[in-house]
C-alpha cells in the first residue's frame, strides 16, 4: 500500500537517525580529540616552563646565603633584608651548618666613630678570648661610654634613637620587662589585668617595632592581645615572657646609651669638632708612621681616656659608675647587672688566667 505524499517511509526515517548519530558521533571524536590535545599542550607547556625556569633562575640568596657571621658590610643592612630569618626564630645558617644566628645587630648609623670609615661596627679584635663579651656591649652603647673622657660621676648617660639620632626614653622591650618583672593584680581584679594586657601589648608593639620587627617579640605582643586578661593562658604568657624578653635585649633596643652632652642635650656620637682632623687621618693613615701617625691620632681623640673603662667600674655592688635604675632598667635586671660574677670570670680570662669549667662539663676533671 503506497503512502500518501508527504509523509516520510520507515527507510527515510532510519537514514536520517543514521546519519544524525554518525554527525554526533563524528563531533563528540573532533571534540575529544582537540580537547585531549590541549590538554597535551597544556602539559608539556607547563613541564617545559618549569625545566626552563629552573634551569633559568636561582633561589634568592636572601633565602640561601643566610650570613654566618656579623662582618662590617652585614652590619650595614637590616635584618629584613634576609627573608631566610623571618621562616623561624632562629633559623639554622646556613643549610647543613650547626650554627645558628640568635639575633640581628641593628646598624648604627649616627656613631662617627663607625661612620667616618675609622672604626669597624664590632671594633674589638685583637684579643679573642674577651672580644665578643666586649662587642656585645657594643651592640647596646655608643663607644663613646668607655673610651671617652669625662669627670661626671655617676657618668650622665642617655639614650638615642637608632633610627634618628635624637634622644628617646627607655627602650620600649625594658619598660615591658619592668611590666613583667612585677608583682601581677589579683585574679579577680579585672580592670587591673586588663590595663596591665593594654600596656604590655602597646610596649611589645613598640619593641617590635624598634628591633627591626623580629617574629618572636612579635608574636609575644599578638599572643597578649588574643588572650582574656582574666584567663589562665595571660598568667602563662607573663611567665613566658619573662624568660623571653632577655633574649632580645643584646642589639634588639632599637637604642643605644651615650655620653651626654652639657647645651643642648643629646647624644655624643663623636669627638666634638673633629671632622678635618678625620679626613686629615684617612688622606693619610695609610703612610703615616710613628709620631705624624700619633699626631694625626691624637687631634681625632681629644676626648679620648687614657685607658678604656674596666668592668668593675660599672657591672659592681658598689659605686657604679652607671645609674642603671635611672636609664630604665628594672631592678631585677640591675641587680643582675651589678653582680660580680661574670666580670671577675672575664677579668680574669684577660689578665690570662686559665678558665676552669665545673665538673658537670668535664666529669674527669679534679
Amino acid at each position: 500500500m503506497n503512502q500518501p505524499d508527504g509523509i516520510p517511509t520507515i527507510h527515510s526515517i532510519s537514514a536520517s537517525k543514521r546519519w544524525y548519530r554518525r554527525v554526533r558521533k563524528t563531533i563528540s571524536r573532533i571534540y575529544a580529540t582537540l580537547l585531549m590535545a590541549l590538554i597535551l599542550y597544556l602539559t608539556l607547556s607547563a613541564v617545559w616552563y618549569l625545566i626552563s625556569s629552573l634551569a633559568r633562575s636561582s633561589t634568592p640568596e636572601q633565602l640561601t646565603n643566610i650570613p654566618v657571621k656579623m662582618d662590617r658590610a652585614l652590619l650595614d643592612t637590616e635584618r629584613a633584608a634576609w627573608r631566610g630569618f623571618e621562616v623561624s626564630d632562629n633559623p639554622r645558617t646556613p643549610l647543613a651548618h650547626y650554627h645558628r644566628v640568635d639575633g640581628w645587630i641593628q646598624p648604627d648609623k649616627f656613631n662617627g666613630c663607625t661612620q667616618s670609615g675609622c672604626h669597624a661596627p664590632l671594633p674589638h679584635s685583637k684579643r679573642k678570648e674577651v672580644r665578643a663579651f666586649l662587642n656585645m656591649h657594643a651592640t647596646s652603647m655608643h663607644c663613646g661610654v668607655c673610651h671617652m673622657q669625662t669627670e661626671k660621676v655617676p657618668l650622665d648617660v642617655l639614650w638615642y634613637d637608632l633610627a634618628n639620632g635624637q634622644p628617646q626614653s627607655s627602650p620600649a622591650i625594658l619598660e615591658a620587662y619592668g611590666l613583667l618583672l612585677g608583682t601581677p593584680p589579683k585574679p579577680d581584679d579585672e580592670a587591673a589585668l586588663k590595663t596591665l594586657q593594654e600596656k604590655l601589648v602597646r610596649l611589645l608593639n613598640r619593641a617590635s617595632i624598634g628591633a627591626g620587627n623580629p617574629p618572636a617579640i612579635q608574636d609575644l605582643a599578638d599572643h597578649f592581645s588574643a588572650v582574656r586578661a582574666t584567663s589562665e593562658a595571660f598568667t602563662k604568657l607573663l611567665a613566658s615572657g619573662r624568660e623571653a624578653l632577655p633574649k632580645h635585649f643584646r642589639g634588639e633596643y632599637g637604642a643605644k646609651l651615650a655620653l651626654a652632652t652639657a647645651s643642648p642635650r643629646g647624644p655624643m656620637l663623636m669627638h666634638p669638632n673633629t671632622e678635618q682632623a678625620v679626613r686629615a687621618f684617612l688622606d693619610r693613615r695609610d703612610s703615616a708612621t710613628g709620631e705624624s701617625r700619633k699626631a694625626l691620632l691624637d687631634a681625632v681623640h681629644p676626648l679620648k681616656r687614657p685607658k678604656a673603662l674596666h668592668c668593675s667600674d660599672c657591672h659592681t655592688t658598689g659605686q657604679s659608675l652607671i645609674d642603671f635604675a635611672k636609664i630604665g632598667y628594672p631592678a631585677a635586671r640591675t641587680e643582675a647587672l651589678r653582680s660580680p660574677i661574670i666580670v671577675r670570670m672575664i677579668e680574669s680570662i684577660n689578665a690570662g688566667h686559665e678558665m676552669h669549667l665545673p665538673g658537670f662539663v668535664k666529669p674527669n676533671s679534679p
